[in-house]
């Protein structure tokens, strides 16, 4: 008996238990409103959903723009096996923002909105943008894979002659949503297309490659605006986190969670489903990893001495002073003295364990700003309840099982 496959078989078993739970209590919350499954208010609008569907989902994506810019963008070949798992990856996870957009949003029938009525001047207008062009920009990246185990040949021979156009359309109409200046406009349209024939010219994977730096620029604008958010409510936001460099903060220690996530799904998957894998790659994400830790803490204690004074007249509760501390402790310090050690930085094995722990703080740092940090005397405190984390678990036991699907039914690992 194989008990490799059983152990397989009730991991997903209890996986599809958990998805059926989280959607049924998001029926549940459409039927019946936020007071039946939540613990939201006035004072809390935001909560666990945005914190870590949103927020903390959205960070973890940046692993497969990360790759994409390495294999792609600098031709790093030896990196090229972690591609397509991270790229399937960032998908899945603009995937799930959305189906977690359904029970946060007070009418979600109501997102075709951001479609038609524009307000250049809303960082949320921004955030909505950014999640319906990156989609499209990462199931494109995506689609040689489908195309190939599918044997679609027709699609596969118009690829690199359609896409290019369509991913410099995406650019220009990505710059025109956000500048409404048709000289910027113009401008990006021209400086793509050169860019588009001087791909064609030199490489066979020219729309791979201006898909890859339009994720990019993409992936960097999106970070930015979650983090400019928050950047309204000062007197509302403990200064622990509080700063006009949040969006900085934000986007830095996306790319850390992003590489920590590639040691952190790569490492799983190889044992999931049985495949090889070149440890000294996940070695040197660490190493990367290490470099990313130490500008995001020098960052975060740039922040707070230069605004000391405002920091000590915002520090919040003792919760908020625990949660900050562990979040920094977790996620920033002890990650930096672990990966200066020799030992761990060339384990495999021990840096896995770092990653989990970087994974861990940022997330934390997310939640920390979506509502621990959130100071409002007025109202009752707010902690989520079990129908909010069991639709949080839900709708990652959704990503989980689509991944594992996925993989299997295109042979993501195949050729590792």
């Amino acid at each position: 008996m194989n008990t490799n496959k059983i152990s397989k078989g009730k991991g997903t078993t209890i996986l599809y238990l958990l998805a059926t739970i989280g959607i049924v209590l998001i029926i549940t919350r459409l039927l019946n409103g936020f007071t039946s499954i939540t613990n939201l208010s006035d004072g809390y609008p935001w909560g666990l959903w945005i914190g870590v569907d949103i927020m903390a989902g959205i960070a973890m994506t940046t692993g497969g723009l990360i790759l994409a810019t390495l294999v792609l963008i600098f031709g790093i070949k030896k990196y090229h096996q972690l591609l397509q798992p991270a790229i399937l990856t960032a998908f899945l996870g603009y995937v799930l923002e959305i189906i977690g957009l359904i029970p946060d949003l007070g009418r979600p029938w109501a997102l075709y909105n951001a479609l038609f009525y524009w307000n250049n001047s809303s960082v949320m207008f921004v955030v909505a943008w950014c999640v319906i062009l990156q989609t499209i920009v990462l199931a494109t990246i995506f689609a040689p894979v489908i195309f190939e185990k599918l044997k679609l040949t027709r699609l596969q021979k118009s690829y690199n002659s359609i896409v290019p156009w369509v991913a410099c359309c995406i650019i220009t109409f990505f710059v025109f949503l956000i500048s409404k200046s048709m000289i910027w406009t113009g401008i990006t349209f021209v400086l793509f297309l050169i860019l588009m024939f001087t791909f064609k010219s030199i490489t066979k994977n020219s729309a791979l490659l201006l898909l890859s730096i339009i994720g990019l620029i993409i992936s960097v604008t999106h970070q930015q605006a979650l983090g400019s958010l928050f950047l309204i409510i000062p007197e509302k936001l403990s200064g622990l986190w509080f700063s006009p460099m949040l969006q900085i903060n934000f986007l830095l220690s996306s790319i850390a969670l992003g590489l920590g996530m590639i040691i952190f799904e790569c490492t799983l998957s190889s044992k999931v489903f049985g495949c090889g894998l070149d440890t000294q790659l996940l070695k040197n994400i660490g190493k990367f990893l290490l470099v990313m830790l130490i500008f995001t803490v020098i960052s975060r204690f740039i922040t707070l001495y230069f605004q000391t004074n405002f920091v000590f007249d915002n520090a919040g509760t003792t919760a908020q002073l625990t949660s900050f501390w562990l979040e920094i402790f977790t996620g920033l310090i002890i990650p930096i003295i672990l990966l200066l050690l020799p030992s761990v930085r060339n384990s495999s094995t021990a840096t896995f364990w770092v990653a989990i722990l970087v994974v861990f703080g940022v997330i934390l740092n997310r939640i920390n700003v979506a509502f621990i940090g959130i100071n409002r005397a007025d109202y009752p405190s707010y902690y989520p309840n079990l129908g909010e984390i069991f639709i949080t678990v839900g709708i990652f036991s959704i990503g989980l099982l689509l991944f594992y699907n996925i993989s299997r039914r295109f042979s993501i690992f195949a050729n590792h």
